[in-house]
């Protein structure tokens, strides 16, 4: 019997142990523009460890649910620099994050296209021939 209470306090322990470990938290806050301060909508934030990621709704704030660790978390938005942040995630935390524009170089582009002359050259104005007849038989 005591044998038998010794393994269920230990199962209890255990599970007790188990779920202490896989506690999750909250890591959340808002992107902006580094230069202007302006909230970015549709930002993305990745964390690649857990292959899990979300973007910013409409005031530029995120939130992602985790278990407790340390983890990269990525920031990125098209047109910025794109920013990693290591975190030691063991409680709830607001990570508010700048993001610099970054200038975007491309190569000369040279258009180039062809399509027909629309000058007009020649004036083909419509015209009817008639016979002195036909023109007799028509009612005035």
């Amino acid at each position: 019997m005591a044998r038998k209470s010794l393994l269920v306090f230990a199962l209890v322990l255990l599970s007790i142990a188990q779920g202490r470990t896989r506690e999750n938290h909250t890591i959340s806050g808002y992107i902006r523009d580094a230069a202007t301060g302006e909230n970015l909508v549709g930002a993305n934030v990745q964390i690649p460890e857990l292959q899990e990621g979300t973007v910013t709704n409409n005031y530029g704030f995120y939130s992602l649910t985790v278990p407790e660790g340390s983890y990269s978390i990525r920031y990125s938005y098209l047109g910025y620099q794109e920013m990693k942040k290591e975190v030691q995630l063991d409680e709830a935390k607001r990570i508010n994050v700048d993001l610099e524009p970054s200038a975007i170089e491309t190569e000369e582009v040279e258009i180039e296209g062809e399509r027909e002359n629309a000058n007009v050259t020649n004036t083909k104005i419509g015209t009817e021939e008639l016979d002195i007849d036909k023109i007799e038989k028509m009612p005035a």
